[in-house]
């Protein structure tokens, strides 16, 4: 009998192990996934010359999609332990120096945004990447221990700031769209955009 419920306490031990490390890899898969998204939407907005949207637009709304996507898979997933979660310091690192770096290029490109008459398409998509950043930050924050969460939540904060303060800087009044002779060009961009 002794030996069973030994046996028992050691499949659990086990199972629970299993359980924690998958759940781990699940939030390092998902962190990994955006920031690839993070790179690949950046490299557009250098790219984009006020021409060619199509690109601009896919890869803004891969991103978005994996920020909704990543953001159910970690709501499923199971808590994880105060030593589990000292693991994602180095997951979580690298993308908020991504989605700094991206914001700051979105920034550097407004004057061709403005020529493009994207202003408002710019300023809207980028204040629902934040929602939706945050929106994952939440998730991820909600697994750890809860003695730790408060520092958790201040330490990635920036990530989703920064998205709401380049939001603003296309607001009304800090982005001004050219001239309406470029309205068929602008148009277009501004639809397949808003469809993200």
């Amino acid at each position: 009998m002794k030996f069973l419920l030994i046996l028992s306490f050691v499949t659990l031990s086990v199972s629970a192990g299993f359980l924690v490390r998958r759940d781990v890899q699940t939030i390092q898969t998902v962190i990994q996934g955006i920031g690839t998204k993070l790179t690949k939407l950046d490299a557009s907005i250098k790219a984009f010359d006020g021409k060619d949207f199509n690109t601009l637009a896919t890869d803004a709304l891969g991103l978005s999609d994996m920020l909704k996507q990543g953001t159910q898979k970690i709501q499923a997933s199971q808590p994880i332990t105060i030593n589990e979660a000292l693991t994602l310091q180095q997951t979580l690192a690298p993308i908020q120096d991504q989605g700094n770096t991206l914001v700051a290029d979105i920034v550097a490109k407004k004057p061709t945004f403005e020529a493009a008459g994207l202003c408002d398409v710019i300023g809207s998509q980028t204040k629902d990447f934040g929602a939706t950043a945050q929106a994952l930050v939440d998730a991820t924050v909600s697994k750890l221990p809860a003695a730790i969460q408060g520092i958790a939540q201040g330490q990635v904060g920036t990530f989703t700031a920064s998205f709401d303060q380049t939001a603003a800087a296309f607001a009304p009044g800090n982005c001004t769209n050219a001239v309406a002779a470029q309205a068929t060009g602008s148009n277009a961009t501004a639809s397949a955009l808003s469809k993200m």
